[in-house]
């Protein structure tokens, strides 16, 4: 039974691949011109009919809007009786002529057009053949010619920001930097020159456009013109598609020797097609904020953080997929500020976000310097999200932490240790520096202010560490000049952690140096005592010879 059944079923499949030959044996062939112009008239095409019978043609007009192409069979009538064919005449070839107008459409740039010549079998209407004719791509120049190559463009595509590689592949909300260079290659000059760009997808969705500056390039002169964009929009319309990119300069020609071509337009347009791939399990962050504020490119550069201070963090997890992810989770860490957390993102669709936010406080005694949080993103089965080229689905946010450092000022207590403080003497000045904190402190103690007055002769050990109140003694040794009695003032500078803590002044009242036979002699002992032996020297070699002159 089995078998009857299984033959049946070969018999039948048969007799429809038998139906389906025989129908399809009659096609349409040798389409002229195979893509249609724009400002065209007519083509034709021969139609192989294999069978006598009465035939159908029909050409579908084009209809966009209130806007239509109207195409005419050059016949008495569309339909077709053929009664040729027998046993030596297997199949009748005949060419048909079609006229047109599209000189009123309107075609939109980066869209498809396209005509169906459609065969039927007039009695069923049934289809026996049909052929798509496309419409020839229409030019980013659109009307304006290109007078004789007057520019040229050169374009060169960078990926800034994002997982793409330049204009080998981009992904969705990529950072894209386009530099295009103008020449300007023949002997005319060419003023009023904009450039224009569009990106579209492969499906002919417009995404953005722009249109930049407005400069004249003297013959055999260039410019090179650059902008960014970012691949933030429609991101779905690149399903299954790829990006393509135009750029075109237009300008007029500014040449009395240009002839009949002065004042007359010019443009060169240049297209790119770029993967894009949006049809992979991955996701990512944008739109990063701290606090608000916008974060560029990773790094927050408005302002610096300090200890204990609040951040709270937020930013869009979109699933740049076609896949929809569950269970997504984000994981933020930082060893040196003791963070380590796990955002729980939820499912997100295909070509979806969600809004992730989290807050810390910067730790007190954080460095000073720039820190990172660190996002991985991870899938249902606490996998890392890796692309297509094992890239990691990684964030790395920059910000600086600054102000952190609690400046602890000492207690000083200032006095003259010298017996007194006259002019032309050395003063020494002793300081008893104490911390009053609870934690060990470094201090740099720094003397300024004094040169009019005075000359350093020594600060020894003005560089040092204190225990929780501990204290410690330290002495300055200055000479005073001349002519420098008073009252004197000076600054006692302290420093810790290389910022100035407390600025002290210190007050020394200077005697006059009047001459005093006392302080001449404490002052000169040695010299008085070699003055006084030459005088003893003297006064014997005087009574030496007075004796032996007597005798």
């Amino acid at each position: 039974m089995n078998k009857k059944i299984l033959t049946l079923m070969i018999a039948s499949l048969l007799v429809l691949v038998a139906v389906v030959n025989f129908s399809s044996a009659t096609e349409i062939k040798n389409v002229n011109p195979s893509e249609l112009t724009f400002d065209g008239t007519s083509f034709t095409f021969d139609v192989e009919f294999t069978e006598n019978g009465t035939y159908t043609l029909d050409v579908e007009d084009l209809v966009e809007g209130t806007q239509t192409v109207e195409f005419s069979l050059i016949l008495a009538t569309s339909t077709i009786e053929i009664m040729e064919i027998n046993d030596t005449v297997t199949s009748v070839t005949k060419t048909f002529n079609v006229e047109y107008n599209a000189s009123d459409f309107i075609f939109r740039f980066g869209r498809d057009y396209s005509t169906n010549v459609i065969v039927y079998n007039h009695t069923d209407n049934s289809v026996v053949d049909q052929e798509i004719i496309k419409f020839e791509e229409v030019n980013y120049c659109e009307t304006i010619p290109n007078v004789l190559g007057y520019l040229d463009l050169d374009v060169e595509i960078n990926t800034l920001n994002g997982f793409g590689d330049d204009e080998s592949y981009w992904y969705p909300y990529d950072e894209i930097e386009v530099e295009v260079k103008v020449d300007n290659n023949y002997n005319w000059d060419v003023r009023n020159i904009e450039i224009e760009w569009a990106l579209y997808s492969t499906n002919g969705k417009k995404i953005k456009d722009d249109t930049l500056s407005d400069f004249k390039l003297k013959d055999g002169d260039d410019k090179t013109v650059t902008f960014t964009f970012k691949l933030d929009e429609d991101i779905d319309e690149f399903e299954g598609e790829d990006a393509v990119l135009y750029v075109k300069a237009t300008g007029k020609i500014d040449d009395n020797n240009a002839g009949v071509y002065d004042n007359e337009e010019t443009c060169y347009s240049q297209n790119i097609e770029t993967d894009v791939r949006a049809d992979e399990n991955f996701v990512i962050l944008t739109n990063f904020k701290i606090n608000e504020a916008e974060v560029k490119d990773l790094v927050f550069e408005d302002s610096a953080f300090s200890c204990e201070q609040e951040l709270t963090i937020t930013a869009d997890a979109w699933n740049i997929g076609d896949s929809n992810q569950d269970n997504v989770e984000i994981h933020v860490y930082n060893s040196e500020l003791g963070i380590s957390e796990t955002i729980d993102a939820g499912d997100i669709d295909s070509y979806d976000n969600s809004e992730i936010s989290f807050t810390f406080s910067i730790p007190e005694g954080a460095k000073e310097k720039w820190h990172y949080l660190r996002f991985d993103i991870y899938d249902e089965d606490n996998d890392i999200f890796q692309n297509s080229e094992d890239d990691e689905a990684s964030f790395d946010l920059r910000f600086e932490v600054e102000g952190c450092l609690v400046l602890v000022e000492p207690t000083i207590n200032a006095a003259l240790i010298s017996e007194i403080a006259k002019e032309g003497k050395e003063i020494v000045i002793g300081f008893t520096v104490t911390n009053p904190s609870e934690k060990t402190v470094s201090y740099v103690l720094n003397a300024a202010g004094y040169s009019e007055w005075a000359t350093m002769v020594n600060f020894e050990g003005n560089s040092f560490e204190l225990a929780p109140g501990e204290s410690k003694e330290v002495r300055l040794n200055l000479e005073a000049k001349k002519d420098s009695a008073g009252e004197r003032m000076f600054n006692l500078e302290v420093l810790s952690e290389g910022k100035m803590v407390s600025t002290q002044p210190v007050a020394v009242l200077i005697e006059e140096g009047r001459w005093n036979f006392g302080d001449f002699m404490r002052d000169n002992w040695k010299i008085v005592g070699i003055a006084l032996l030459n005088l003893i020297l003297v006064i014997a070699i005087i009574v030496v010879a007075v004796r032996t002159y007597r005798r």
